[in-house]
């Protein structure tokens, strides 16, 4: 198969980027021809050498200074290739202008999108719903996501959720597990993008509640992001400055996670997090609000804590449970991989997409 995967920018380590390059890396593995399209931006280096190293092309759109041009530039680029299908990850707006403007179109496109698409996503409008109706086939992160985009399918349109997927590394479908150390258990972890929708505001004033006289524990936060001034102000303003390290984006995801004991994402908003599949899938538990497909992830099991949206009370109660008992910390870590393991590892995602593929190229024909 020849698949075209386009996207808006591959510049940061986020979420989304890292599931466009996990996503071609996974197909590559397969076997499969992948090229990725890149609508605008710098692509980080990282990205860069591993779809080198997987033999996937990578093609920029940046030279092009409006989306008109892009979408016109992906046509043709698209016209030359022929790929079997197109698939835009995640949905914005070179996706949303080209399924709008190719409405006679020979190639199937699917299109994933990574957040619950519920209205409380508010940047989510009536282009991206005409995208969802217009599309050959909508992947969504959780089943949540997937009843809020149906609403504008039909019923027999394709629509499948397909959880998010690491990506492999040195040709292995999945990282390492990785043993809670001594000098991890007083760091609390939390990777996450530094904007209004994660609540990061709510985590550090649980840590404001947390009696770290009794033990020193420090909160690390693994991201960048528009919101960096504000949350550097509440670090002041809460007195956390012995407490909160913010490092900013970290190449190697998994060397912040091997420093930290135990995760916490307080987020307003979500999909599934791939960062939370990243840190189950190397053996740490976590905590997390009830929101979007977070609680699929879990599905009731021990090894993590959901609490209410907003709620900086609970949050604190939760991390001093888990913080104050290292035992505990250590099994609940192996069966966060064993849960890994069991349903969310890497290749049964790139099996799953390759079957949601089929079935798009079979309704063409």
């Amino acid at each position: 198969m020849k698949v075209a995967i386009a996207t808006q920018w591959l510049t940061h380590m986020g979420g989304s980027e890292v599931l466009t390059v996990a996503t071609a890396l996974s197909l590559a593995l397969l076997g499969h021809q992948v090229q990725v399209i890149v609508a605008e931006g710098t692509i980080h280096p990282k990205f860069e050498r591993q779809l080198d190293q997987q033999g996937v092309k990578l093609v920029s759109l940046a030279v092009y200074n409006n989306i008109t041009d892009k979408v016109a530039a992906l046509t043709q680029l698209l016209r030359q290739q022929q790929p079997t299908l197109v698939h835009f990850i995640p949905l914005e707006s070179l996706a949303c202008e080209w399924i709008a403007t190719e409405t006679v179109r020979t190639i199937p496109v699917v299109v994933t999108e990574t957040t619950n698409a519920s209205p409380s996503v508010w940047w989510i409008g009536d282009r991206e719903h005409y995208a969802f109706k217009a599309a050959d086939g909508v992947i969504a992160m959780s089943h949540q996501a997937a009843a809020n985009i149906q609403r504008y399918r039909k019923t027999e349109q394709l629509l499948q959720v397909i959880p998010p997927s690491l990506p492999p590394i040195d040709n292995m479908w999945d990282p390492p597990l990785m043993e809670i150390t001594d000098t991890a258990l007083n760091n609390i972890g939390c990777v996450s993008r530094l904007s209004e929708e994660k609540g990061l505001e709510f985590l550090l004033a649980a840590m404001t509640m947390i009696d770290r006289k009794a033990r020193k524990i420090t909160l690390h936060i693994f991201g960048e992001g528009q919101e960096r001034y504000r949350v550097e102000s509440l670090i002041r303003a809460f007195d956390l400055n012995d407490a909160v390290v913010l490092h900013g984006y970290v190449e190697d995801i998994y060397v912040a996670i091997k420093s930290c004991a135990l995760f916490v994402l307080p987020s307003l908003v979500e999909g599934l997090p791939l960062s939370l599949i990243e840190i189950i899938a190397s053996g740490r538990p976590f905590i997390a609000t009830n929101v979007g497909g977070i609680p699929e992830l879990v599905d009731g099991e021990d090894w993590a804590d959901l609490v209410p949206v907003g709620d900086s009370r609970a949050l604190a109660e939760a991390i001093e449970r888990r913080m104050g008992n290292p035992t505990q910390a250590c099994s609940s870590g192996r069966l966060a991989r064993a849960a890994y393991e069991r349903c969310w590892h890497s290749r049964l995602r790139a099996e799953e997409l390759i079957q949601f593929y089929q079935q798009v190229l079979f309704r063409q024909v």
